[in-house]
């Protein structure tokens, strides 16, 4: 397979990533956005960030309608249907990478889906799920970002020591925390 060539090929599409190949086609740069998550936005978009707020927000709401009573307004005890509220959070975060590759389409910036590895320093081999692609690049951005990572001395095989990868997946809304987290949190009345 012959190589595509471009002028900027950026690794990660993260708002780093993003954010730099946005800026380099605003400059009539011909870019190429590789990212090997299905969806752009990064871990903070899909698994930090962002649904750790809109979660948040979920218990806010929850906190809000418990403190209302005394200012006469009530109401009664929340039910959690944790399994549409994670499909609303998959919703905002399907919106908003949606969002950030609506912008890439707009710009021109070519999106190819998959890892990543370098050849050389002007090769970039893309294993995507249809197979090898090979893009010849003048420059090259690295913007990968982070990774959620367990310390060993913490890795102790207990499911209540997560990383927040962990933590916004959990099965069942605790009932009482182990931390003291301030209000509001997961508690139900």
């Amino acid at each position: 397979m012959d190589p595509i060539k471009t002028e900027i090929v950026v690794v990660g599409a993260g708002p780093g990533g993003y954010a730099a190949a946005f800026y380099a086609a605003d400059l009539g740069k011909k870019v190429i956005l590789v990212e090997q998550d299905k969806r752009l936005g990064g871990v903070c978009l899909n698994r930090g960030c962002i649904p750790s707020k809109a979660l948040l927000h979920a218990t806010h709401m929850v906190a809000a309608a418990k403190e209302s009573e005394h200012r006469g307004i009530a109401f009664g005890a929340p039910q959690i249907d944790l399994a549409k509220l994670r499909a609303w959070k998959e919703s905002v975060l399907a919106k908003l990478s949606g969002g950030v590759a609506q912008l890439a389409k707009l710009r021109g910036v070519e999106v190819w889906n998959g890892r990543g590895h370098f050849e050389d320093s002007h090769t970039l081999r893309v294993e995507t799920e249809q197979g090898q692609k090979f893009v010849d690049f003048e420059q090259a951005i690295i913007a990968v970002g982070s990774k959620s990572a367990m310390p060993k001395a913490f890795d102790l095989g207990n499911p209540r020591v997560m990383t927040s990868r962990e933590a916004l997946e959990v099965e069942e809304i605790p009932e009482n925390p182990s931390c003291s987290a301030p209000t509001p949190t997961w508690s139900v009345p």
